[in-house]
């Protein structure tokens, strides 16, 4: 069970440092989900915590400040095992590397920035349908 808004839309969770790109993102969801947003992976959390069930989908940002992407993903697994993650990370040299962990910690999804709005919408479309 994933967790469902009043409005009947399944709830998606971005975590991200970058308020435009957050709202780059929401826009690209708020379509099909009801979007919650976090500044960072103990924000992400602490709306987790607030959650009825787990959310149906969660989009992070693996480089932020307080708490980083690679341990929300690993926190995000253990608290909500079934939920599709999708790992993003700006182009970087270390990016490959970051990407590759995310993956291992169980990121169903990894892509760097920018992430194109129709390109998201599928990929999420195609991780619920999963």
């Amino acid at each position: 069970m994933t967790a469902v808004q009043s409005n009947g839309a399944a709830t998606a969770l971005i975590a991200d440092d970058d308020h435009g790109v957050r709202v780059q993102l929401k826009a690209a969801l708020e379509h099909r989900f009801q979007v919650l947003e976090a500044r960072n992976g103990r924000d992400a959390l602490r709306i987790l915590a607030t959650l009825p069930a787990p959310p149906a989908l969660a989009i992070v940002d693996l480089v932020m400040p307080v708490m980083g992407g690679l341990e929300l993903i690993a926190q995000l697994r253990r608290l909500a095992p079934h939920t599709p993650i999708v790992a993003i990370t700006c182009e970087s040299p270390a990016a490959a590397d970051l990407l590759d962990v995310a993956g291992c910690l169980g990121a169903s999804e990894r892509l760097t920035k920018p992430v194109p709005a129709a390109a998201l919408a599928g990929l999420a479309d195609k991780l619920l349908a999963a």
